[in-house]
């Protein structure tokens, strides 16, 4: 009995010890954890300790969530703030991130919120993102005034469902990043008036589903990336381009939205096009969207990497002269046809990855091309992925017999990779039932009859990885499973 109260003062000793040890942590080192902690919580964590009471002033980056506050708190919670953001002694903050949630604004919060954003611009900071998805009684809100203010703000978000408000005269700003994702949106003067308020700028988003704008131009001459993603619309949209510096070019839209380019990208080396069919909102001949995409594709003519989706694939016959890589999102087990036929139109193609990334579809029953389709590849191809991602469905022989096909076509093949560590699998299926598939595909797939052993092969699995040198018939195994040779 002696020997207990020592024993317990050791287990004591041992547990202080251990918070000693995360407490003597260098500053900086315990700043960055607070700072991936919403600002309320990273307040709270000064109850844990003295050593970290005052941390949090310090943030460099940080982020606020109105949603989870209910209507009658949000008045106190941002006079709290306030008070909050002036204590806030970081020189410059890198990443300041707000979601207003499904705040329906009143107007006597005002005050309480220019007051807060007036706070922010006392903070240089670096990059800021504003969240707004609910559909606000007013149809335009004003950007907080230290946006255009703050020289150190270098990166922009702004994700909302109505118009944003600009001043009516303001200086040129220093963003490089800007990301603008709108929804019910009625006029574009003002998305047209910050792109083109930006001189520096070198990667822009634009989001946009159920606008009722039918124009949206997009003017920059030092832009390097654009991304424009359009959802589901009723009406039409035209879109203008007038950057002819960028280098990247990725769209999602659907078959009513058409593109204009003033000037030629004549700088564009990578695009990825897809094209969402919608037949229930507009109606459109089908001539007229092989136009606005041979249109779209005639453009793009001149890239090197390239990625589309079946439907741009099927629809076009623009050459793609200089393309080497191709990557295409496969939707059904017919477009593997439609992938082979188009190839004739990528004569420098070095490497093709195919993509497997549907909810929910099931692959099989390949409709693979003839032999004398077949035999355009021989000594084009260099390189072919396949992957695999989110819960599609893969059933083991299914996608052998489109591998083996594909082996002994391309028989100048150097390397080929099956990678379905991205996949998910079902969620009513087990872990192990998943572990038992995949292994059961990773035999199959070495007892395949390979045209040549120059051809290195690599498999990556979420439980498995096997790879084959060039000129060996022996897989090398990691991890749980080693095949039976």
């Amino acid at each position: 009995m002696s020997d207990l109260p020592m024993a317990v003062k050791r287990k004591t000793t041992t547990i202080v010890e251990a918070k000693d040890r995360l407490s003597s942590l260098p500053d900086d080192i315990l700043i960055a954890i607070l700072s991936h902690l919403p600002l309320p919580y990273a307040i709270v964590t000064g109850v844990l300790s003295t050593r970290w009471r005052g941390l949090w002033t310090n943030l460099k980056s940080t982020s606020v969530n109105l949603e989870d506050h209910t209507f009658e708190n949000i008045p106190k919670f941002l006079t709290v703030l306030n008070n909050i953001i002036v204590q806030l002694k970081s020189p410059k903050i890198e990443v300041f991130s707000v979601d207003l949630g499904h705040l329906i604004w009143h107007s006597h919060w005002k005050p309480l919120m220019d007051s807060w954003f007036d706070q922010l611009g006392e903070c240089n900071i670096r990059e800021f993102k504003v969240i707004w998805p609910f559909l606000t009684p007013l149809k335009s809100h004003k950007l907080p005034k230290f946006i255009f203010q703050t020289q150190s703000l270098v990166s922009l978000e702004l994700n909302s469902t109505f118009d944003w408000r600009l001043p009516d005269q303001f200086d040129d700003l220093n963003l490089k990043n800007l990301s603008i994702t709108f929804c019910v949106t009625r006029s574009n003067e003002w998305v047209k008036k910050l792109i083109r308020a930006c001189p520096l700028l070198e990667k822009l988003s634009l989001t946009s589903d159920w606008g009722h704008s039918k124009y949206i131009e997009c003017s920059n001459q030092n832009l390097r990336r654009l991304i424009i993603n359009i959802g589901l619309r009723r009406n039409d949209l035209k879109i203008v381009i007038s950057c002819p510096n960028i280098n990247y070019l990725a769209v999602r839209a659907p078959n009513c939205v058409t593109f204009s380019f003033d000037e030629d990208p004549i700088m564009l080396r990578e695009a990825k096009i897809e094209i969402l069919r919608q037949h229930y909102a507009i109606t459109r001949a089908d001539d007229d969207e092989n136009r606005l995409l041979s249109q779209l594709c005639g453009t793009i003519s001149n890239v090197v990497i390239l990625g589309l989706d079946v439907f741009a694939l099927r629809n076009t016959s623009t050459v793609f002269r200089y393309a080497t890589r191709l990557t295409v999102d496969m939707k059904t087990s017919n477009d593997i046809q439609t992938v082979f036929n188009f190839l004739d139109f990528c004569p420098s193609l070095d490497v093709l990855t195919l993509r497997f990334c549907h909810t929910g579809r099931v692959y099989n029953k390949w409709i693979l091309p003839k032999p004398d389709k077949a035999n355009t590849l021989r000594g084009v191809l260099k390189r072919i992925n396949i992957e695999i991602y989110g819960d599609t469905y893969c059933e083991p022989v299914n996608f052998v017999e489109l591998i083996e096909y594909l082996l002994s076509s391309v028989v100048d093949l150097a390397h080929f990779t099956y990678n379905l560590a991205n996949c998910e699998g079902r969620d009513t299926e087990n872990v192990k039932l998943k572990q038992r598939r995949e292994f059961k595909l990773c035999r199959l797939l070495y007892r395949c009859q390979v045209a040549s052993t120059a051809c290195e092969a690599e498999f990556i699995g979420r439980y498995v990885k096997m790879s084959r040198k060039a000129g060996s018939t022996v897989p090398i195994a990691y991890g749980k499973f080693i095949p039976d040779h």
